[in-house]
């Protein structure tokens, strides 16, 4: 098969080589028309131009629906800006609200975080752009992996964690965002598979918060079913439990043990948190490692899953202890 060359772009845009070298090099002169159309021939053509000096990563953001940038998301963003820039890459990000943008500039390759469900399917039609999912789903038939953290490895931590200190009526808290959010999915089958496996699942209970259903009324439900322990999910879910449980005149960890997610303020509660911490820095390194091999052609690729850590700090409490 013929390799193509910037005198093929240049023909299929019906522009000069020149303005080609210009558009590629981000270099004043192209009108805008004329880059609209070399940007197309570019990709009609498959034309691989990331062999250059500049590299591109683009990264969507999560869609506006949800509330706002969150501590996950700051999370995120901060280990993908620096793993880019770490291999050479300038970061764009969009919202995925925008992701016509990525079709009138020149990307080297993709990773979306917009956790809500669907990004590998509503990408637009940019074959030759390689795209990773962070903690969402992919699409194989598509070339669109997924690096994602081990769900199943963290909610294994935290109940063991939580039965070796003799609690066998446990919790799982967690926001509802969208029905279809993969990571919720995973954690809750993991939660019921674990606590099965262990001989506990009919005295542990699932309990979901939204717009619709405040923190606080969650945890009502949760405490009805004497819970004695508590999982919260999500990175952003912390302060609200934490307020829910003063308000319903619960002390952590004298009257209920509590796991939240790692954030840069889980150290600053009163008891400091105990936590599931996502590996951040290792799902930014292992979706540029996905990203680079399939820029580079390779085919023999996979998911990736990242553990968590679990860190101990002073929110659990051991129920036989005197």
């Amino acid at each position: 098969m013929k390799t193509v060359n910037i005198r093929d772009v240049a023909e299929e845009a019906g522009t000069s080589i020149s303005s080609v070298s210009r558009c590629l090099n981000d270099v004043p002169g192209v009108a805008a028309p004329v880059r609209k159309r070399i940007l197309a021939a570019i990709q009609r053509l498959g034309y691989d131009f990331r062999t250059g000096k500049q590299r591109v990563a683009a990264l969507i953001l999560p869609t506006l629906e949800i509330p706002g940038i969150g501590l996950y998301c700051a999370a995120v963003i901060d280990c993908i800006r620096k793993e880019a820039a770490r291999r050479g890459f300038a970061c764009l990000m969009v919202s995925r609200e925008d992701l016509g943008l990525l079709s009138e500039t020149l990307i080297s390759c993709t990773v979306s975080f917009d956790y809500l469900g669907g990004i590998s399917y509503k990408f637009p039609n940019m074959k030759n752009i390689p795209l990773v999912c962070l903690n969402d789903a992919g699409n194989h038939l598509e070339q669109v992996y997924t690096v994602h953290s081990n769900e199943e490895d963290g909610i294994r931590k935290a109940v063991e964690y939580l039965l070796q200190n003799h609690h066998t009526r446990i919790g799982l808290l967690s926001v509802l965002e969208t029905s279809n959010n993969l990571t919720t999915h995973l954690r809750c089958r993991a939660f019921w598979s674990i606590t099965e496996s262990l001989g506990i699942r009919s005295r542990c209970a699932v309990q979901f918060f939204s717009n619709e259903l405040p923190a606080q009324e969650a945890l009502a439900l949760l405490l009805q079913k004497d819970c004695t322990a508590l999982i919260a999910m999500g990175e952003n879910s912390a302060p609200s439990v934490v307020y829910g449980l003063s308000l319903l005149g619960r002390r952590v960890p004298e009257d209920i043990s509590l796991i939240t997610h790692e954030t840069s303020y889980s150290r600053y509660f009163v008891p400091r948190h105990t936590t599931l911490a996502q590996n951040f820095p290792a799902l930014a390194e292992a979706a540029f490692d996905l990203l680079e091999k399939m820029m580079h052609g390779e085919t023999d690729l996979a998911d990736v899953e990242v553990d968590y850590d679990l860190v101990i700090r002073e929110s659990v409490r051991d129920l036989f202890a005197e």
